[in-house]
């Protein structure tokens, strides 16, 4: 069931999925957005849940959006940038973001954050697969271009690692 309330529908949530190659064109992407750009920003880029990761500064010195560590219930707010810690899932409900730790190491991470993206914001959600490897997201981009929301993929010519793009690219969905 897609949330129909007014607040789904006030601005756009924007996920973003990445892998290896992703922080150049993560740094590309945020230095590029307008200061206010009517949208929140998720970013989930996987790392080794063994490590500290430094995304949030990394973003941070793109982009005068705040840009924070993503913390178990926070709420979802427009011209804000969320990062997943290393570790977790992420989900969104009622508009706010949920972690669940991971039980394997990047156990579909994307696209169980664009499934909840596409059931819970519906058509107000955007979807985007940057430099990567493997196949995470396009299940997620399939259901978020299902509800009426924008899938998007990053060029295979400018990704760094293009197997994730190509992947999404090659379902033929992407916006």
């Amino acid at each position: 069931m897609v949330n129909t309330s007014a607040d789904a529908r006030r601005f756009f949530i924007v996920g973003i999925g990445a892998s290896a190659g992703g922080i150049e064109a993560l740094k590309r992407f945020f230095s590029n957005l307008p200061d206010d750009p009517q949208a929140a920003f998720v970013v989930m880029q996987h790392v080794s849940p063994n490590h500290p990761s430094m995304m949030p500064e990394i973003i941070q010195r793109e982009t005068n959006l705040p840009v924070a560590a993503i913390e178990d219930e926070v709420a979802v707010e427009p011209g804000h940038i969320y990062v997943l810690p290393p570790g977790y899932n992420v989900e969104l409900e009622d508009n706010r973001l949920r972690l669940r730790e991971l039980t394997r190491n990047f156990a579909n991470t994307i696209d169980n954050f664009f499934y909840s993206l596409a059931t819970n914001w519906g058509e107000k959600t955007i979807a985007i697969i940057l430099s990567g490897t493997g196949e995470d997201g396009q299940e997620g981009l399939q259901a978020v271009s299902r509800v009426g929301g924008i899938a998007l993929s990053q060029s295979p010519e400018t990704a760094q690692f293009e197997t994730m793009p190509n992947s999404a690219i090659g379902m033929g969905i992407a916006d």
